[in-house]
């Protein structure tokens, strides 16, 4: 029998990585396969792999599209997949501008990241961005998924999100902002460096100590459930520990 050479399987691509940012999550886009691969895995993330992670309080999303020039009808499919989830606020998509006498309409070469008939030498676009409020500051933040448990201690040079609860007896300390999409029963401690601009933001709150720089405050109860509140955020206000609820992230 003749021996075939075995080829090896090329890698798949990432075609949509998932990162912690200020605004929740971003979804980041492969910008170099065609949209519509990466427009279906985003839709499959969305719908069955982060079924569990993507459920219960409101999470900001972002959609990064790299380099890849969008059209109208590609930002409204993004928009549609991510209204697949209720609890998915889209409030940004980045993308590369297209020039304002570009025909939407024309075809779309997926492949190249460009429309038929553009000049590649053309000098790229600016990248568009949609400005929102902010809960976390700067760009980036931590993304912890699970369960912090009693016990267990949590530092974090910079901003920090956790998707889970933070139990009674656990400690999160960051430098940044915190927010919290879980029940917070646990000792959370932002700007621990001293940093009195910071805050902590959490979808629901036990009767705990948070504290900020160097202050400190107690926090009253609240449920998602029962006060309608889509976010507790905690804040400096001349050296005491304020509290204001939300029941819109964009109020």
């Amino acid at each position: 029998m003749e021996e075939k050479d075995v080829q090896p399987q090329p890698k798949k691509k990432n075609l949509v990585t998932i990162k912690g940012s200020n605004e929740g999550l971003s979804f980041i886009l492969n910008d170099e396969e065609p949209f519509s691969y990466v427009a279906e895995e985003l839709k499959q993330k969305v719908r069955r792999e982060l079924s569990t992670l993507l459920t219960g309080p409101m999470v900001r999303i972002k959609i990064d599209c790299g380099s890849r020039e969008i059209t109208d009808k590609q930002r409204k499919l993004l928009e549609e997949i991510i209204a697949l989830k209720e609890n998915l606020i889209l409030t940004r998509i980045d993308s590369v501008c297209t020039t304002p006498d570009l025909n939407l309409e024309q075809d779309y070469d997926n492949s190249s990241g460009r429309t038929e008939g553009q000049n590649s030498e053309q000098q790229k676009p600016e990248r568009q961005k949609t400005e929102v409020v902010h809960i976390i500051h700067d760009d980036s933040a931590k993304l912890y998924r699970g369960t912090i448990r009693s016990g267990q201690v949590i530092e974090h040079d910079g901003n920090l999100v956790i998707y889970g609860d933070v139990n009674s007896g656990a400690k999160v300390m960051a430098t940044g902002d915190i927010m919290v999409l879980g029940r917070i029963m646990g000792l959370v401690h932002a700007g621990s460096k001293g940093d009195k601009e910071r805050v902590v933001a959490g979808s629901s709150w036990g009767s705990i100590q948070v504290r900020i720089a160097d202050c400190i405050g107690k926090a009253t109860p609240t449920s998602q459930e029962k006060e309608g509140y889509c976010l507790t955020i905690a804040y400096l206000d001349e050296y005491r520990i304020q509290f204001q609820h939300k029941k819109h992230l964009t109020n």
